[in-house]
């Protein structure tokens, strides 16, 4: 056993450090019980007297320097008369069923804030799922109640989120920018869910939706919530505008005389400038044919 104590840096309650060993690269600390205090369910916190049975475990800490730092803790699993089945104690420094201590947890989320899931597992020397299902834990935890308060104007948009048209539905507060939720795939169902998440009241206040022409978005919102503007976003509505004029120029290339193919050809973007924006009159003279033609 090491003589160097490092006990007064696991300030645990509910447990007694009786053991450690210390070296350069490795902090092994052994945890049991404090047997003054009754052993507690993790689910209701009821306290229960029946002992099912010890169980050890191997529960990662954060790192004491260059050195990582494991607890070997024993706990006990109880009977809950309360909850009517065997349950892991509440040791309060972990969560039972996770193998990192609840401050380790912590520091893990702080730092998928700034860097990607991949590069905290390799700088902690964790299992990526680890990492990803700390955060994921604690995400939820933040956001995962849906905020409808004082919903007026919302935009709806997807994002793909992986290769092969999968993607997801973004809700947002237009007003804002807050993301207020979001749910994989872009079906009519998708938002629906949303909106049905809504009270009466809720639904009542909102006036408008911006999103593009996606027909099961539509529908959703006409289902849902008719009495809602819906707001197409101008990208969308010139690109389906733009269809339109090449639509219409080909038809008419097409029944066109040889003389007025020659017009028409070439066309298409001098019939999207502003007139203001014509450079010469050699332009000009090819909108006046192309005007001619068109009466």
């Amino acid at each position: 056993m090491s003589s160097t104590n490092i006990t007064s840096y696991f300030p645990f309650c509910r447990v007694i450090i009786y053991d450690q060993t210390v070296t350069r690269d490795e902090s092994i600390i052994k945890a049991r019980p404090d047997k003054r205090f009754k052993p507690v369910c993790h689910i209701c916190r009821s306290k229960c007297d029946t002992i099912h049975k010890w169980v050890k475990r191997l529960i990662r800490d954060l790192d004491f320097g260059p050195a990582k730092v494991s607890i070997e803790c024993s706990y006990r699993k109880i009977f809950c008369e309360k909850c009517g089945s065997t349950i892991v104690e509440d040791l309060e420094f972990f969560k039972p069923y996770r193998r990192v201590t609840r401050r380790l947890a912590r520091f893990i989320h702080g730092l998928c804030k700034v860097l990607t899931i991949q590069d905290v597992a390799r700088h902690l020397d964790l299992d990526w799922k680890t990492v990803k299902d700390i955060d994921k834990a604690f995400l939820e935890e933040e956001f995962g109640e849906t905020d409808y308060t004082d919903l007026s104007i919302l935009a709806v948009d997807e994002i793909s989120i992986r290769r092969g048209h999968s993607y997801m539905t973004v809700v947002l507060d237009y007003l804002t920018g807050r993301v207020i939720w979001m749910s994989k795939a872009r079906k009519a169902d998708t938002l629906m869910d949303f909106f049905d998440g809504m009270t009466k009241e809720q639904k009542e206040h909102l006036q408008a939706i911006a999103m593009d022409m996606w027909d099961p978005f539509i529908k959703a919102v006409q289902d849902r919530v008719p009495h809602v503007k819906i707001v197409f976003d101008l990208f969308h509505m010139v690109k389906e505008f733009n269809k339109v004029i090449d639509r219409v120029r080909i038809d008419e290339f097409n029944k066109a005389s040889e003389s007025g193919k020659s017009v028409i050809r070439g066309s298409k973007y001098l019939l999207l400038k502003n007139s203001a924006n014509i450079k010469n009159d050699e332009e000009q003279e090819h909108l006046d044919c192309l005007l001619k033609l068109n009466k």
